[in-house]
C-alpha cells in the first residue's frame, strides 16, 4: 500500500512550564492490513489525526518551552513510538512524524527577540569597555614611563652620564635576564666588556 499523509491542524498545547504554544505537524502512515483498517476503526484518517493530537498534547506537557525548540527530533521520535502500538492494532504503520511549527505566544516571541538584542548590545558594550580599559591602561603605563625618564634625566644630568648609554645598559641587562631564564642552570651569561 501507498504511504498517506495527514497534515494535522494547528492546536494549542501547554508545556511543563505552563506556556501555551501553537503546534502542528505531519503524520505519514501506511495501511499494512486493509481488513483491520476497515473493521477495527471507523474513519481511519480522523482517528489517526485525533490520536496524534492527543498524544502530542500529552508529550508536550512533560517538556519545557526551551526543550521544545531544541529537541524536535526527540519529540518526533517519542510521538512516533507512542503512536506505534495503537496504530498497529488498526492495521496501520506510522512511517514518520514531523513537527512543523512551534509558535510561542506573541509576548514570549517579543521577549525572546528583545533578549537577543540585549545580549548583542551587552556583548558590544563589554567589548567597548574592554577597549577603553586597555587604552587607559596603556596611557597610565606611558605616563609612568615618561615620569621615570624625566626623573632619570634630571638625576643623570647631575652625574655626567649620558641618558642614552644608561637606557641601553638597562635594556641589555633586561635582555640578559630574559635569555638566562631559559638557559641551563650550569650556564651563566656574562656581558662582554
Amino acid at each position: 500500500m501507498r504511504v498517506a499523509v495527514i497534515d494535522f491542524a494547528r492546536q494549542k498545547v501547554i508545556t511543563r512550564d505552563t506556556v501555551s504554544i501553537d503546534i502542528d505537524g505531519l503524520l505519514f502512515y501506511q495501511i499494512t492490513d486493509p481488513v483491520l483498517a476497515c473493521f477495527k476503526i471507523q474513519n481511519l484518517p480522523d482517528a489517526l489525526e485525533l490520536l496524534t493530537q492527543s498524544t502530542l498534547r500529552n508529550l508536550m506537557a512533560h517538556i519545557t518551552l526551551d526543550e521544545t525548540f531544541s529537541s524536535r527530533d526527540q519529540i518526533n521520535a517519542a510521538l512516533m513510538h507512542a503512536l506505534h502500538e495503537d496504530c498497529e492494532r488498526w492495521g496501520v504503520t506510522i512511517t514518520r512524524v514531523e513537527i512543523q511549527n512551534i509558535i510561542p505566544p506573541h509576548e514570549i516571541s517579543a521577549g525572546m527577540a528583545t533578549k537577543l538584542v540585549l545580549d548583542a548590545e551587552g556583548t558590544k558594550q563589554a567589548e567597548i569597555l574592554k577597549a577603553r580599559g586597555s587604552a587607559q591602561s596603556r596611557e597610565v603605563v606611558a605616563d609612568a614611563e615618561a615620569k621615570a625618564i624625566v626623573s632619570l634625566r634630571s638625576e643623570l644630568g647631575e652625574s655626567n652620564v649620558k641618558a642614552a648609554n644608561y637606557f641601553t645598559g638597562i635594556q641589555s641587562l633586561n635582555a640578559l635576564r630574559a635569555m638566562s631564564a631559559g638557559a641551563k642552570p650550569d650556564v651563566t651569561l656574562v656581558p662582554a666588556a
